[in-house]
């Protein structure tokens, strides 16, 4: 689990919950990361996360770190959000939960740790549609249809 909360005392809170569920061997949390190292992490773990809470103004919001990951060929759960539930559609390459509780998160993670991913073809077909070079040749097509 990559990256820091709020409050310095949450990573420490999830480090002691790991340690007292004895999943040290299976639970990482080397906090706030580069870019380059964040990327580097990607091919030893599962599955990325993007929880984007249920307010006004991330449904319209592109995130960033879910094109990352999908760029990657990495599995990603997200929350019910319209860009998120756009993206993961273009490759299959996710899923999205039924809600933004810790329950509907929880059942997302099991469902992806379940699931035989094909991080190439996540990774192929999600740069087909939204890679720059996808993204411009789209972008050319309609400014010549104006």
């Amino acid at each position: 689990m990559v990256g820091e909360g709020p409050s310095p005392s949450d990573r420490k809170r999830l480090q002691d919950i790991v340690v007292a569920r004895g999943a040290t061997d299976y639970v990482f949390l080397p906090g706030r990361v580069s870019h380059k190292e964040a990327t580097k992490l990607g091919g030893a773990v599962d599955f990325g996360l993007s929880y984007f809470p249920d307010l006004p103004l991330f449904k319209q919001n592109s995130p960033t770190k879910v094109m990352e990951y999908l760029g990657q060929g990495l599995p990603t759960i997200c929350t019910p959000q319209p860009e998120h539930e756009y993206a993961i559609s273009i490759c299959e390459g996710g899923i999205v939960s039924t809600g933004y509780g810790a329950d509907a998160i929880a059942e997302a993670i099991l469902q992806a740790l379940g699931k035989s991913w094909d991080r190439k073809r996540i990774r192929e077909d999600f740069l087909a549609v939204r890679s720059y070079d996808a993204l411009a040749t789209q972008l050319e097509k309609a400014l010549e249809d104006v």
